[in-house]
């Protein structure tokens, strides 16, 4: 872990760095978020509002895939916050994809392909 002069956000370098912040009240990371539910509500039978809630406990949505993809977009967060980049939407697309790819590996390796299939389904395809 590295040590810094200052407690100020990794993305915003305004305000004063705590988890409430970093991963839901920093401008940067709010617009984020707003991507992220843009892109969750118009490739999923779903209507997402990105709240604190949300963000720390996830959706109570019916889909896994839903909660799953907050979950990564939080793991996005943090490991953008440690490089001191700003979370990029693009780069988070790359990274499901990268998961998604991994997983379905995995799951061949296994011969668990249907499980792969019913957890991934509602992802479109041109997004892998």
């Amino acid at each position: 872990m590295r040590l810094v002069d200052h407690d100020l956000c990794s993305f915003c370098k305004t305000d004063s760095e705590n988890i409430l912040h970093v991963f839901y009240e920093c401008q940067t990371v709010s617009n984020f978020w707003q991507k992220v539910e843009n892109f969750i509500n118009s490739h999923f039978d779903s209507n997402l509002r990105i709240t604190k809630y949300s963000v720390m406990f996830g959706s109570d949505s019916n889909t896994h895939i839903v909660n799953h993809i907050l979950l990564l977009a939080k793991r996005f967060i943090y490991i953008s916050s440690l490089q001191q980049i700003s979370p990029s939407f693009d780069r988070f697309l790359t990274s499901i994809k990268d998961i998604c790819k991994i997983e379905q590996f995995i799951a061949n390796k296994n011969n668990r392909y249907n499980d792969f299939e019913k957890k991934w389904k509602e992802l479109p395809l041109t997004i892998l």
